[in-house]
């Protein structure tokens, strides 16, 4: 960044961080948000990224080794990401998780019943239908414990109530 730039009102030289410092706080992100590349790269598939899976996650893994730059806009997809969990962190709460047989964990969300079955290994499979429609997103497996299963719901009802809303939209 030349001398001139940082003089300007658009840079507040406070602010300008390294790429270091940019593939710590990416990395940082990723890890509260608990997702692999794998899920990240499925996330932003999701939400409208035309790559192909394996080209994001490759970007991403390449961004957490820190072998390429953290783009300003990486920064802020997990920025958003890492909110969006925080305000469902908050939801979690509330939420009335009940014991099904088998060690299966149930609760409705948001108009989704949701169900958490335990795996092999500690694993836990989420398992989401729209009450609505019946509509069932793919489930999705994590290598998580049963506290982080549940948080892990969430994030996938949030997904699933945008998938809701897209398909709900095409119809039209």
């Amino acid at each position: 960044m030349t001398e001139e730039q940082v003089e300007s009102n658009d840079v507040d030289p406070d602010e300008i961080t390294t790429p270091a410092d940019r593939t710590e706080q990416f990395k940082a992100m990723l890890a509260e948000l608990e997702e692999k590349p794998t899920e990240l790269a499925r996330r932003l598939r999701n939400l409208g990224d035309f790559r192909t899976h394996t080209a994001i996650m490759r970007s991403i893994q390449r961004m957490s080794a820190g072998d390429i730059a953290v783009s300003g806009e990486m920064l802020v997809i997990a920025k958003m990401l890492l909110n969006q969990q925080r305000l469902r962190d908050r939801k979690q709460a509330q939420v009335d998780w009940q014991p099904q047989t088998g060690g299966v964990w149930a609760a409705t969300i948001e108009g989704f019943k949701v169900r958490l079955y335990p795996q092999p290994n500690g694993k836990w499979k989420v398992d989401l239908v729209f009450i609505e429609t019946d509509y069932s997103p793919p489930w999705q497996t994590f290598p998580t414990s049963l506290p982080a299963a549940k948080r892990k719901a969430l994030t996938c009802v949030a997904d699933g109530l945008l998938e809701v809303c897209d398909l709900a939209a095409a119809r039209k």
